[in-house]
């Protein structure tokens, strides 16, 4: 819904649509995002486990096994990401932004 909004802003109310994307730069969207990536990511991996799982039965005998590789696979994907998507928030903060304030400030509206 956030996504479609956003860029329905980008035709009819560009002032908006830019403020929307400052808005998501702030630390809290970057945070969500990377548990959003996590979740995504760990949904993926279980769902290609049980569906591994599903076609060949007589591998349930392995779940535990299967499920502890779904998680050394989720964080040897997901570290270097995360690492990265962290670096994105650290950066954004560092510098000055658009509209003058901290990243932690929320910015104004148009």
């Amino acid at each position: 819904i956030i996504h479609v909004w956003d860029t329905a802003n980008a035709n009819f109310n560009p002032q908006l649509y830019r403020w929307a994307l400052d808005l998501f730069k702030h630390p809290l969207f970057g945070f969500g995002e990377i548990m959003l990536m996590a979740a995504l990511l760990y949904h993926a991996y279980n769902g290609l486990r049980i569906t591994v799982l599903d076609f060949k039965p007589e591998l349930w005998l392995h779940q535990e096994t299967s499920a502890l590789l779904v998680w050394i696979v989720f964080f040897v994907t997901f570290l270097p990401i995360g690492v990265y998507m962290f670096a994105g928030i650290i950066e954004h903060c560092s510098g000055p932004t658009a509209w003058g304030g901290s990243c932690w400030t929320i910015p104004p509206l148009p």
